[in-house]
């Protein structure tokens, strides 16, 4: 890879192994080695790195709480749903019962 298209998001596979297992030191070592990289930038590559992992995160996170509100709300329309129409069907059999007790008389 191209020392230039070193970013924060597309760190090197091999750097992005080394966070992974927890070795920083490595996966700075290895941006100054092979990616030409000084120190400070890679530090500050790794940072943005991980900034962008947590904002991912939590975009994520987002994501899956509405997908579960939107559920539930779902569940509960159909819930209400299934509910009113059992009680409409209760009160039109009692309607119908009334008519037909009626109707004997």
């Amino acid at each position: 890879m191209n020392y230039r298209q070193v970013t924060a998001d597309k760190l090197p596979l091999p750097v992005r192994e080394h966070l992974m297992r927890g070795q920083h030191d490595a996966a700075v070592s290895l941006l100054v080695n092979k990616h030409r990289q000084t120190e400070e930038s890679a530090k500050q590559l790794i940072e943005e790195y991980r900034q962008n992992l947590r904002e991912r995160k939590v975009a994520l996170e987002i994501q899956i709480m509405n997908e579960q509100q939107a559920k539930e709300a779902h569940d509960m329309h159909q819930l209400w749903w299934v509910w009113g129409v059992r009680i409409a069907l209760v009160i039109a059999l009692l309607a119908l019962l009334y008519l037909m007790l009626r109707s004997l008389n």
